[in-house]
């Protein structure tokens, strides 16, 4: 059985605010919604592990619903949209 995160945990001071998310083979895929930064999270039941993150939206009102489809992930905020490759490349070897 999972422990509940204790506020000395750093996985305890992980909010996301509005942002989105999707889960998909196994991760999280998450948007701050004030940051802008992206988020790689394993999805597990014992443990916040973060794989990677990267700064891609600037920051503020990013609350728009994330899309994946064959490897790409559609993100947005007021102002921009990106389309990021995250998954094999079809027809790739």
């Amino acid at each position: 059985m999972a422990e509940p995160v204790v506020s000395g945990d750093p996985a305890a001071t992980k909010t996301f605010e509005l942002g989105g998310f999707l889960l998909a083979d196994g991760m999280f895929f998450v948007l701050d919604g004030v940051s802008g930064a992206l988020r790689l999270i394993e999805a597990s039941t014992t443990e916040y592990k973060e794989l990677a993150s990267a700064q891609v939206l600037s920051g503020g009102d990013v609350w728009g619903p994330p899309a994946l489809s064959n490897g790409r992930l559609v993100i947005r905020d007021m102002n921009q949209m990106y389309c990021l490759q995250v998954g094999p490349i079809a027809g790739a070897k």
